[in-house]
């Protein structure tokens, strides 16, 4: 999905969106299919430096649509990966993970959201709206 007219950091999706997009995807997968998805926050890895990464996973399914963030280190990630927790060897070296599955929509957000061009609760359903066009579901 093209997000190069988002507003704020989107833009630069996927780099420095795992959080929103983990949070999007989460959100999704409650409000469409009422599934218990986790949030997955991992603030450092061995081999990277940075703010961490998010991701989400469900009944031991990781779903990641921005590892691919990472390719400038030197992995070569596809755009979205969805794999067992048990295959994914660099989602498991993360290091400190915490997991919770407080998925409550985005109205909370839209105050802190870094974009004074929308809603953070607008653009989720902004968002959802373009998934349901361009993707079965």
């Amino acid at each position: 999905m093209d997000l190069s007219e988002a507003p704020g950091f989107l833009k630069d999706f996927p780099n420095d969106c795992c959080g929103w997009a983990s949070k999007f995807i989460g959100q999704f997968l409650v409000d469409e299919y009422k599934l218990s998805p986790q949030h997955v926050y991992a603030p450092s890895h061995p081999n990277y430096y940075g703010d961490g990464h998010e991701w989400i996973e469900i009944d031991n399914i990781i779903i990641d649509i921005t590892a691919d963030q990472f390719n400038e280190y030197g992995s070569t990630f596809p755009k979205e990966i969805v794999c067992s927790v048990n295959d994914s060897k660099w989602h498991n070296n993360w290091e400190n993970i915490s997991k919770d599955s407080a998925f409550e929509g985005f109205e909370k957000y839209d105050k802190i959201f870094y974009s004074n061009e929308m809603k953070c609760s607008d653009l989720y359903s902004l968002i959802c709206k373009k998934v349901k066009q361009e993707f079965v579901v």
